[in-house]
């Protein structure tokens, strides 16, 4: 017999693919070290990017198998105000819960791209 469990899948690609944004060097950082023996050793300076997307938690969950198994659900902002939430679109059961997100808009409105297919959930069951 299997363990019972809740297993999260999440947003596929397409819908990591729409909120990813643009890269946006955040800042650069630089470290320098010192040994023991007193070497220092200066490391070239390295640039840190973010995403223009903002990802915030939605104030919203998906519950898990569990009765305390709360996982966050999040919320995207675009540079623009565009707001888009991470929803569950199906949680299929196999010894667990099987929890699938996709997009949605403001008003509720699933972004069809970023929805599984029912291909898509077959393969995890």
């Amino acid at each position: 017999m299997g363990i019972r469990m809740t297993q999260w899948v999440g947003l596929n690609n397409r819908a990591l693919d729409y909120v990813k944004g643009e890269k946006i060097l955040s800042y650069q950082k630089e470290e320098k070290r010192i040994y023991p023996d007193g070497t220092v050793e200066i490391l070239p300076i390295e640039d840190v990017y973010t995403s223009s997307v903002k990802v915030e938690d939605s104030g919203k969950c998906a519950m898990g198998m569990f009765e305390d198994e709360k996982i966050p659900l999040k919320k995207f902002v675009f540079p623009n105000g565009y707001v888009v939430y991470e929803k569950e679109q199906t949680i299929p059961w196999s010894s667990g819960p099987i929890i699938f997100t996709a997009l949605h808009d403001e008003r509720g409105k699933w972004i069809k791209s970023t929805l599984w297919t029912s291909a898509e959930i077959e393969e995890y069951l």
